[in-house]
Formats: structure tokens, C-alpha cells, sequence
């Protein structure tokens, strides 16, 4: 190969470097439109970006040739719930810098239930625990309402007044954390297996989300 001079170099290196760039233009633009055409199909069934971000694409994928049994929404609530807890279980492995045998994994017991507060309100009540089979007629008003999934199907408390919402599962950017942001509801998403086995089994709640509290108290 002859010499070149520095300009035609150079003249090289500009029209490399602009290829580059518009490359990466053209793929982050497709991605881009990617990812919003499968936030506006989660937000169809219910979806919000977080719980999306724990499904993969093979999942979402098989519902365009595959049937669902059951509805929509609550299937993919439970993968990413079910996403969620093997992440849990995956942070709680602790690996050495050097791994020369199987004795070099260790697995340690950590504290993962970190809730996330909505708001800065407060509210004290009893305590009313609901799953997927509980009436839409059970009496919520004024009580701290306890579900395990921040799911779209409990939609319908909203509507009879609770007094706040603890759920044992759940983001900070969950449905059901979006929706207590907007109605000014008190709310601790997502608390964890042990907190919310307490707070769920208690008669009394109090729940202070300014100052971070969850706790079951004595009936007044």
C-alpha cells in the first residue's frame, strides 16, 4: 500500500468517523421506536415501564402466536414478579474476587425490603387484606388496604376511599404507585415478604410516609 499525505488521511478519518455516527443515529432511532411501541403495548395491558423492564422479549413476543389463559395483565404482573424475586435471590450471592472452588460462593442473608414511601402523607386504621378473590364489596373505607402485587386489577379500591395502600411487591414506578402519587393517597409499595407478613396480620396500622414509618400499632 502507497503513502498517503495527511489530508487524504484526514479526509478518511472525517468520512469514517461521520459514517460512524450516523450508524449509531440510524440503530439508537429504530431502538428508540423500538422501546416506545413496547411501552405503549404495556401501558395497553396495564404495564408500566418498570414492570416491563423484568420481562423478556421472548415473552412478550409469544403472546402474537401463542394464547394466554389468563388475562393479559395479570400474566405478565407475574413474570416480572416472579423476575424480581430470582434478581432478589441473585443479589443475596457473594462472590470473591477469585473463584477456585464451589467453597469460594457464599450466600448471605440481607435486608432487601427497602419500601417505597408515596408521598408525605399519613394515615392510622385498620388493617383489610385483599387477593384476587376477594368481592369488590368488601369495606375498605378509612383502612389501610394490604394486596401482595401492585396490580391493575385492584383498580377498583381507589374508587371507595382507603385510607392508604401497603403492598408487598411493587416499585416505586409501579401502577399502582402512580396511581396513589396522583389521588394524594398514603402508600408503601413493595415493603417485602417480612414487613408486610406484620404489617398484613396486624388489626392496626400506622403509616407515615414523611417520616418512613410502617408499623402496626394498639387500636385507639
Amino acid at each position: 500500500m502507497g503513502e498517503i499525505d495527511a489530508r487524504t488521511l484526514f479526509a478518511h478519518a472525517a468520512k469514517a468517523i461521520a459514517a460512524r455516527e450516523r450508524i449509531k443515529f440510524v440503530f439508537t432511532r429504530c431502538l428508540s421506536d423500538a422501546l416506545s411501541a413496547i411501552v405503549r403495548w404495556g401501558a395497553s395491558h396495564g404495564l408500566s415501564r418498570d414492570d416491563l423492564s423484568f420481562l423478556d422479549w421472548d415473552s412478550i413476543r409469544a403472546s402474537r402466536h401463542q394464547a394466554i389463559m389468563d388475562d393479559m395483565d395479570r400474566h405478565y404482573l407475574g413474570l416480572a414478579d416472579q423476575a424480581r424475586r430470582s434478581m432478589d435471590a441473585a443479589h443475596a450471592l457473594r462472590l470473591s474476587h477469585i473463584l477456585l472452588s464451589g467453597r469460594d460462593i457464599h450466600v448471605a442473608t440481607l435486608n432487601r425490603s427497602v419500601p417505597n414511601f408515596i408521598g408525605l402523607g399519613h394515615a392510622t386504621g385498620a388493617v383489610v387484606r385483599l387477593s384476587a378473590n376477594t368481592p369488590s364489596t368488601i369495606q375498605v373505607q378509612g383502612r389501610i388496604v394490604c394486596i401482595e402485587n401492585a396490580d391493575p386489577g385492584f383498580d377498583w379500591i381507589f374508587t371507595k376511599s382507603p385510607g392508604a395502600l401497603v403492598t408487598q411487591y411493587g416499585g416505586a414506578n409501579s401502577h399502582m404507585a402512580v396511581r396513589c402519587a396522583e389521588l394524594g393517597l398514603p402508600a408503601a409499595i413493595g415493603v417485602g415478604e417480612q414487613i408486610y407478613r406484620r404489617v398484613s396480620h396486624a388489626h392496626h396500622v400506622e403509616l407515615n410516609c414523611a417520616e418512613k414509618i410502617l408499623r402496626p400499632i394498639e387500636a385507639a
